[in-house]
């Protein structure tokens, strides 16, 4: 079994539910409960079953805050092209975080997500 057919498993399906309740249907980041919300593993289970984690290694997230989860580095990145652009930090350093940025971006856009 694959690890997205275990997500549609009833197993997960009631630890999925469990989870938000006890959150109550809020991303636990931000506060959001109108986006799509995630349950977001913070450790993997030794079985690979996402069912097998226990209660407080998880977290609910909505979509946004999932995905950076997911990509700190590239969300350090921005800041950090931030602070060259803005700050007057230079000026090629900035291109080269772009860069990393977009290559980035190109392979979750391509699916790669």
């Amino acid at each position: 079994m694959t690890y997205s057919e275990k997500l549609k498993d009833p197993k997960w399906q009631r630890k999925r539910l469990e989870i938000l309740s006890r959150d109550k249907f809020k991303c636990q980041w931000c506060g959001n409960g109108e986006q799509t919300l995630h349950v977001h593993h913070k450790s993997c289970s030794s079985t690979g079953n996402p069912w097998d984690v226990a209660n407080e290694d998880l977290v609910t997230l909505c979509e946004d805050c999932h995905w950076v989860n997911h990509n700190k580095e590239m969300v350090m990145d921005i800041r950090q092209i931030t602070y060259c652009l803005v700050l007057g930090g230079k000026y090629k350093s900035a291109i080269r975080f772009l860069n990393k940025v977009f290559r980035e971006l190109d392979k979750i856009n391509n699916g790669k997500r």
